[in-house]
This record gives C-alpha cells, structure tokens and sequence, in this order.
C-alpha cells in the first residue's frame, strides 16, 4: 500500500462505514487519550430488511454532502495544516508577479498629485506620469465593453443538433406537448430555442444586474494585468447560479500549472465579513465551529487602489474584521472516503475536492466532491474561468503591464524632464556670494510685477547674487518623446487610423484595409476574450440545468416555465459577440455588401431576412407591419404580354450596355483614384520626411544657438571678471599714488619746517 500523508495516518478498524458526525450517531468513533480506538455501533441501522444498505467508501452519504461533519477533529486539524502549508508555498512562488501586478496603479497615473508642478523648494520635481498606458487601457475597455456587453443580452444560441425526425422530440423521446407557442401548435426546437435564449439574457441583465457592472469592472483590469478570472457556482445565500469576477492576484495557482484544468492546486483568497460566514453556517452549508478573531490583512494591489481612490481602511468595530477564506480545489485521498477498485481494494487514487479553510484558525468549514456524480472517470469540476489578453510565457498572459510599462517608465522620464527644465528655466536657482547681506532667508520668489529688497553690502547686485545657468526644454528630447509615442501605440494597437476630412479621395477599399491592419491585435485578443466567455456561459447553462426555474423566477414576462433542463440541455450558449469581427463598423460593411449580394442575385436570398439582418445590425428595431405581406400562394400570374417581353428584354439590353459602360467609366474612375492615392502618398511621406529633416535641422540649429548662447554668456563673464579686477587695479593704484602724494606732501612740509628750525638757530649764534 501507498504510504498516506500525515492526515491518512489514522487508520480505523471499519474504515468502509466509519462516521463520526455529531449530526449521525449510525456509528462513534471513539479514540482514547491512549491512542485506543473503540467503535459502538448499533445491532441494525439499514432500516427494513430488503432495503439497499448505505454506500461504502467515496461515495458514502449523498453525493454533495459537506463530507467535513463525517471526519474527526485531528483529522480535519492535520488536513488543514497540510494544505496551508501547500497554499503558503504557492502565495512565496507568485509573491514577486504580485508585487509586479501592484505596480499597475501607479503607472496608469490616477493618483491625484496635489502639487504637481510647484516650484517649492520642498517638491521641485514634478510627479506625473505619462498617459501612454492609461489610454491603451481606456480605449480596449471601450472596445471590449461594446463587443462584450451589448443591451439586449450577451448570449445567443446555436443549436448543433441533426435535423428533427418526425415522432420524435428533441431529446430522443415523444414531442413536448406540455405547452404551445403563442400562435398554436406543437412547442418545436426553434421555439425552445428562443425562449431559453431570450429569458437566459433577460437573467443575466435584469435578474443579475451586478453582472454587467462587474464585468466592466473586470475588462477595466483585464487590460493593464493581461489576467483575470471568472469565478462560476451556485451561491447557497442567493440561491442561484452567479458568476463574479475574481481578481488575478486572490487567485493563487501551483506553480507548476500551465492551465486550470492540470493545476495541482488553486487557492482563492476570499475576504468575508463575520455576519457572512454566521449565515453559511447556520444555513448547514459550512460546518458549525468557533472561529477565532479575525486578524486585518490586505493585498499590495488593495492598499494601490485604496491610494488611488483616497479611502482608507481604518477598522474600529471588531465585528467589522474580515474572516480571510481560502476556497482550495485539490485532490486528496480522503481519509474514510478512499478510492477503491470493484473488489473493494484501496487504490490510493486521489479525487478532486474542494476544501474551505478559515485562515486565521485554521478550521476546515467544508470539503465537498469536486466531480460529477455520473462521471467515471473523476474529472474535476471547472468553477473558475481564464481571461488572458496576450498569452505569455508560462500560465499568465500578458497586459500592458508588462508590453508598455518599459514604454510607460521611459516617457514619464522624459516628461518629468522637459517639465522641470521649463520649470527651472522660468524660476531659476542662484547663487548668494558668502559674507554679504543680511537677508532672513535664501528662498525668495518674485511675483510679477513685483521686486524685493537685497542687500548687497555696497557691491553691485551682479556681484552678490549670480543665476544658475539652467537650459530650457530639449527639442530633441521632444521629439525623441513624441517619436516613441507614436511606436508604442502601435504596439498595443491603439494607433490612431486617418479617415477623416482631409483624406476624402481615398477608395473605401483601402479604407477598410487600413481599418483592418489598424485593428488586427485587438482582434486576436477579442477571440481569446470570445472563447473564454463561450465557456463561461457554458458553465452557467450547466448550473441553471441543475434548477431551471431560476430562469422564470421573478421574470413577470418569461417566454417558457421552466421546468425540465432536458428542455435546454444540448442547447449551445455562445456569445452574441462575433470573434472575426472587432468592431460595429465591420458589421455594418459586411451588411451592405450582403445587400449588395442579395441585389445582384435575386431570387437567391430571402429579401426579408436579408432586411432583417441589415436592421439588426445597425440596432433598428422595426415591427412586423413594417414588411410588406407576402405573396399568397396559388395565385397565378398573368400570361405576360409578348410585346411587354420585348420591350422588356430591349430595355434590359440597354441596361446591360449601359452598366458596362458605366463598369468601364467606373474602372477608370478607381484607377484614377488609386493613381491620386498613390501620389497623396508619396506626397505624404515626402512632406513627412522633409518635415523630419526640418525638425532635425532646426534641433541642431537650436542646439547651436544654446552652445554659442553659452559661449557668449561664459564671455560675458569672464569680461566681467577682468574688468572688476581692472577696476580694483586701478582703484589700488590711485590709492598708492594718493598715499605717494600724500606721504611726498608730508615730506616737504616736514623739510620745511626742519629748514626754518636750522635757519633761526643759525641767527641766534651770530
């Protein structure tokens, strides 16, 4: 035998009908504190004899029972422990893509900088960002939410099955004779067709009108993440089948995986408030136990988008925490429930299972069969669905994240650039020579029309105070930027198509082929889109299949009482979307040409359903008075008028010569127009070339004239210089030759008065 995880240790002496649920006493499981196991089980519990006894083994109890109420406390502990201990592996494997798929916030630029672009000496550097991801988001959700969200519903049907035969109904048996359609006779497939259709969307517009809106919700990140996932089951509180957006990041995969259905393991983190979790567990869908306190945690992509909307999550009730719930779909050998062979042998083959496991205490409040009950083989039951945009390397897909956010990280580089060198060229720093004034404070900003007071210690203000030589925007970083732009659009195929005014005389051909290269990756995307909502909707026919009254219930104007999903069940779900037509401007050229079509063949196509078509394309509902009546049959037609037939055929011989010629003159108009297309062309790319160069030419001659600026500003400087140091020269030199006349002064005078002092004494001695 296969050794068994910790869990599966436990080995009971009956382990075919071992229970040990407080809500069945059929049979208790006792074990000692010892270790001892003792079994006290009635002398009968089958009921009457006759009667089949209980199922044995996996298929124990009914089928979508909570198979947690039969295991035992150590159990349910040990499984718990094994699987949080797989699930916190998976979240350190996904741990850096998360911290990558937090950064999309904040490169979408919607965090409103409140002083961006203020020449505070405390935030000098602007903060924006550039706009290139926020607006190749933008435009696929626009794009996305009309090919995916139409009113009327986004569902139709196709039905696949072989032609009906007579005696038979749809499914194989007698006609469905219940009911008839509003105009009399028997309910054909046709009819049950359109009813199911009709009231399938009227349920996924009007009885769930939060569908719309998370889907909106989900295509807004679909495009920066490249992933995300659609969760589909029935919801016990709602008692309906649902389907909600589950966001990339609070769905954790194996790391080994490269789709859902081969993963060994998928974890959805579920943020649930406590009163939610009372009421699962008093309506017996979760097991009854005490969970602990729950403790606050959050997401690095939740505490971004509480950023950018400016809510703070400041919990003060302790009833207003949030349980953390880990919704885990694995496979397990179930202890009490193995897998076995038709002998009864133990196979030690794991099944599918989903196990709901409350974080914080680590209880198991459900483990349920993840199979179909019918199914022989095992397989496990999709619940969630993959959106991808772009597929990637390994099993996410890529978004803009990841093909622009290089892009996105360069232009806002250089936006930043070019704002801030605007910015310092009109309020620029300076320098203060030490030692001189007595100003406050260095900060000082001139309004217009206003001055300031500096003092300059009696030196010229040039002197004392000298500007920063800062350069203004960069020309060629402009261009740079807006080269870039234009290459990143294309990339994420969003780049802008020229139809309009002042390309007039370009042929409508070349019109829609521009058109089609224009929009060529967002139609690869919009396929993959298209296949993942098939299935989604696949899966929800599934689970309405299993109670159809959902689809009346509340609906004042059904089309059927459902009652019986043999009604619908081989009915096909696609979306109303069309996956090899990317916008309404293709739809609307396909149904003139099938009009054109229908024109140039009559008696080929069905006039009123080609109208039919061409009106519901363009979204024109017109009533059944509207048409013309058809022609009753059995009415004979009058022989016709031979001379009416020859001027008929002579009148229609003249028509033909005059739409050849008219085809003719049509010929050369077109390869006129080509012509003069090709010339606007040429024309084009010569003025743009010539308009590349004069850009270059004027950079450079820009950049010349910032270099020769600087040179004549370094000039003026050092002339400046020279003649301050001229001018103290020249001060110094007068201050000697007034200190030399002075001192010469001086001198005479004291020679002077030595000479009377020699003088008088002389006179005295004669």
């Amino acid at each position: 035998m296969n050794a068994r995880p910790p869990y599966m240790q436990f080995e009971p002496a009956d382990r075919a009908t071992r229970r040990s649920s407080a809500h069945d006493a059929a049979i208790n499981v006792l074990v000692g504190n010892d270790g001892g196991i003792s079994v006290d089980a009635p002398d009968d519990d089958y009921g009457d004899e006759g009667e089949a006894p209980p199922k044995t083994g996996y298929m124990r109890h009914e089928f979508d029972e909570n198979l947690a109420e039969h295991l035992t406390d150590p159990e349910l502990r040990a499984l718990s422990s094994e699987l949080q201990q797989g699930i916190d592996g998976d979240m350190n494997d996904h741990r850096e893509w998360a911290e990558i798929a937090s950064m999309y916030v904040d490169y979408l630029g919607l965090k409103v900088m409140k002083d961006v672009g203020s020449n505070d000496s405390s935030s000098a550097l602007s903060r924006i960002w550039d706009p290139l991801m926020l607006e190749a988001t933008i435009h696929f959700w626009a794009n996305a939410v009309g090919e995916f969200l139409p009113a009327d519903g986004p569902a139709k049907i196709r039905d696949d099955a072989p032609p009906a035969v007579a005696g038979m109904g749809h499914n194989g048996g007698p006609p469905l004779e219940e009911a008839t359609p509003p105009g009399g006779g028997a309910v054909t497939r046709d009819d049950l067709a359109q009813a199911f259709e009709k009231d399938f969307n009227h349920y996924l517009t009007v009885g769930d009108r939060a569908y719309y809106r998370d889907w909106s919700r989900m295509l807004m990140s679909l495009g920066p993440m490249g992933t995300e996932f659609r969760k589909i089951y029935w919801c016990p509180l709602r008692g309906r089948p649902v389907s909600e957006w589950v966001r990339s990041t609070n769905l954790v995969v194996s790391s080994d995986a490269t789709d859902l259905s081969n993963a060994a393991r998928a974890t959805e983190i579920i943020k649930m408030s406590q009163a939610r979790a009372k009421r699962l567990m008093a309506s017996g869908w979760w097991r009854k136990c005490d969970l602990m306190q729950p403790q606050e945690t959050s997401t690095p992509v939740d505490n971004e988008i509480r950023d950018a909307e400016g809510i703070q999550r400041n919990v003060v009730l302790g009833r207003d925490h949030q349980h953390t719930i880990q919704e885990c779909y694995t496979e397990l050998d179930l202890a009490g429930f193995w897998h076995t062979d038709e002998d009864g042998e133990e196979t030690g083959l794991p099944l599918p299972y989903r196990v709901t496991i409350d974080k914080t205490s680590g209880e198991i409040l459900e483990i349920r069969r993840n199979w179909r009950e019918e199914d022989p083989l095992f397989t496990a039951r999709q619940r969630y669905v993959f959106f991808g945009m772009m597929p990637g390397l390994g099993f996410y897909s890529l978004g803009f994240m990841h093909i622009l956010g290089n892009g996105e990280l360069t232009l806002t580089s250089i936006g930043r650039q070019l704002l801030d060198a605007g910015m310092f060229e009109n309020f620029p720093g300076f320098l203060i020579a030490k030692g001189f004034g007595r100003q406050v404070t260095t900060d000082m900003q001139v309004n217009p029309g206003q001055g300031r007071e500096i003092d300059t210690g009696g030196k010229p203000i040039s002197q004392v105070v000298m500007p920063l030589p800062y350069k203004g925007a960069s020309q060629t970083l402009a261009a740079l930027a807006s080269a870039m732009v234009e290459r990143f659009q294309k990339l994420a195929g969003a780049a802008d198509v020229p139809i309009g005014e002042g390309t007039a005389d370009v042929p409508v051909g070349t019109v829609i082929a521009m058109l089609e290269q224009s929009t060529k990756i967002m139609a690869a995307v919009h396929k993959g889109l298209h296949a993942s909502r098939a299935e989604e909707l696949e899966m929800l026919r599934e689970l309405i299949a299993e109670d159809p009254s959902v689809l009346s219930r509340g609906n004042k104007r059904a089309a059927r009482q459902w009652e019986q999903a043999e009604e619908f069940r081989d009915l096909d779900l696609v979306p109303s979307s069309d996956p090899n037509v990317p916008s309404q401007l293709h739809r609307i050229m396909q149904a003139t040409a099938l009009a054109q079509v229908a024109t140039q063949m009559p008696g080929v196509f069905n006039p009123r359903w080609v109208a039919e078509d061409i009106l519901r394309t363009i979204g024109k509902e017109v009533p059944d008075e509207a048409f013309a009546p058809p022609a009753q049959p059995g009415q004979n037609a009058p022989p016709p008028d031979p001379a009416k037939m020859m001027m008929a055929q002579a009148a229609q011989l003249r028509a033909q010569t005059e739409a050849q010629k008219a085809q003719q003159s049509a010929g050369l108009d077109q390869t006129e127009t080509q012509r003069k297309a090709a010339e606007s062309a040429v024309q084009a790319e010569n003025e743009r070339q010539s308009s590349a160069l004069d850009a270059q030419t004027k950079a450079a001659e820009m950049a010349s004239k910032e270099r020769i600026a600087g040179m004549q500003e370094q000039t003026e400087r050092v002339r400046l210089a020279v003649e301050t140091a001229k001018s103290a020269h020249e001060a110094g030199l007068a201050e000697a030759q007034h200190a030399h006349t002075v001192h010469q002064a001086q001198q005479s005078r004291a020679d002077g008065i030595a000479g009377l002092a020699t003088g008088g004494g002389q006179g005295a001695g004669s």
